[in-house]
C-alpha cells in the first residue's frame, strides 16, 4: 500500500518525510542526479516500492535544484512531458486492463454474462505502476509549478524592441540577447516555418546563432548590427530584427534564450 503521506515538500529544497531515511533521499540524489526522468521510471516492474518513492523524490529535488539555480530547460519541459504521459497513461488505465489475454473462467447466469480472467502474471506490477503515477504526479505538478513561476518571472522582465524599420514579411529575420556575466550580445537569426501533424496545423522557429559580440563595443549597436547583416546576407534586404531589453542576469542557454524564443515567437504570431 502507497503511502499518501509519504513526502512533504517544505523550504530549503529539502522534503520533510513521515517515514524512511532523510539520508536515503540524499544518496539517491548523488546517484541519480540530473539522469534521464521519463515514463521508464513508472514503467519498470520493481520490488521495492519505497525505494522507488525515494528515487522519484531525488529525481525531483535535483529538477527543483535547477530551478533555484535559475535553470528552467531541459527539466521544466521534461516535467510537463512527463506529467501529460502519465496523465495520458492513466486515462487510459481501463483500455489497457481490457487488452490484456483473457480466458473463460464461468458464466454468471443471473446477469446473464461470461466472466473472464486475465492470463497476465503481471496484473500486479501494473497496479503499482498505477499507484506509484497516482502518488507521484502531485509532487510533479508541485516541482512544475516551481518552474512555471520562474519562467513567468523572466517572460515579465523581458521585452523585445523592433531595430529599425520593421518590414510586412517577418517570417525570417535577426534578434539580439545580451548575456550579461559574459558581457556578449548573441546574434541569432531565426525562421519561422508552418507544419502539419495529425491534420493540425502548427508553428515553428527554427534559430541559430551567427555570431557573438562584445556589449560594450560600438559592434554591438543593434543599429550598426542590422546595417551589417544586411551587407553580409543580402537575401534579407530588410530583415525584421529585434533586440532584447533585460536586467536579467540568468544562464543564456538553460533560460534566457528559450523564453525569449519563445516570447519572440508569440509575438510575431500575433
Amino acid at each position: 500500500m502507497m503511502n499518501s503521506t509519504f513526502p512533504v515538500f517544505i523550504e530549503n529544497d529539502i522534503y520533510a518525510i513521515s517515514t524512511g531515511s532523510f539520508g536515503t533521499i540524499i544518496s539517491l540524489r548523488k546517484e541519480y542526479a540530473m539522469k534521464p526522468f521519463g515514463i521508464e521510471t513508472f514503467t519498470t516492474p520493481v520490488d521495492d516500492v519505497e525505494k522507488m518513492q525515494y528515487t522519484i523524490l531525488a529525481a525531483l529535488l535535483e529538477r527543483r535544484l535547477e530551478f533555484s539555480h535559475s535553470r528552467l530547460y531541459p527539466a521544466l519541459v521534461e516535467l510537463m512531458d512527463l506529467k501529460e504521459t502519465l496523465v495520458q497513461l492513466s486515462a487510459e488505465k481501463n483500455n489497457i486492463s481490457q487488452a490484456m489475454p483473457r480466458q473463460l473462467k464461468d458464466v454468471d447466469w443471473k446477469s446473464k454474462k461470461l466472466v473472464y480472467e486475465n492470463l497476465s502474471t503481471n496484473i500486479p506490477d501494473i497496479e503499482r505502476m498505477f499507484e506509484l503515477i497516482y502518488w507521484a504526479l502531485p509532487f510533479i505538478d508541485a516541482v512544475i509549478e516551481e518552474g512555471k513561476i520562474l519562467y513567468d518571472f523572466v517572460d515579465e522582465n523581458v521585452t523585445l524592441e523592433g531595430v529599425g524599420i520593421m518590414p510586412v514579411y517577418t517570417n525570417e529575420g535577426y534578434f539580439f540577447v545580451p548575456e550579461h556575466r559574459a558581457n556578449i550580445l548573441h546574434i541569432l537569426r531565426y525562421e519561422m516555418s508552418l507544419f502539419t501533424d495529425e491534420g493540425h496545423n502548427y508553428r515553428a522557429m527554427r534559430t541559430n546563432e551567427i555570431e557573438q559580440v562584445k556589449k560594450m563595443s560600438i559592434t554591438a549597436v543593434p543599429e550598426d548590427v542590422k546595417l551589417r547583416l544586411i551587407k553580409q546576407h543580402r537575401e534579407l534586404p530588410n530583415p525584421a530584427t529585434f533586440v532584447c531589453e533585460t536586467d536579467l542576469d540568468f544562464p543564456y542557454s538553460e533560460t534566457m534564450l528559450p523564453v525569449i524564443k519563445r516570447k519572440l515567437m508569440s509575438h510575431l504570431i500575433s
